[in-house]
Formats: C-alpha cells, sequence, structure tokens
C-alpha cells in the first residue's frame, strides 16, 4: 500500500515539474550481502 503511494506522490510531482524527479544521477545503489557472506562476530 505504500509503495503505492509513493508511486501516486511521485507522478503527481513529476507532472507539476515537467520532468522526471528519479533519475540515473540521484538513484541510491545498494549491494546486499548474502546469508553466506556475514561476518562472523566472535
Amino acid at each position: 500500500m505504500g509503495g503505492h503511494a509513493s508511486k501516486v506522490a511521485r507522478e503527481e510531482i513529476e507532472k507539476n515539474l515537467g520532468k522526471t524527479i528519479v533519475t540515473k544521477s540521484n538513484n541510491l545503489s545498494y549491494q546486499y550481502i548474502g546469508d553466506n557472506d556475514k561476518i562472523e562476530h566472535k
């Protein structure tokens, strides 16, 4: 449900601005670590 609300809000903002607000230059890059790659606490 929250994803839909944020999509609608983004589309409204983009409609009012006349341009996209999410671009390759302002996205966040995350690297996910698998369960096997976790560091063990000793």
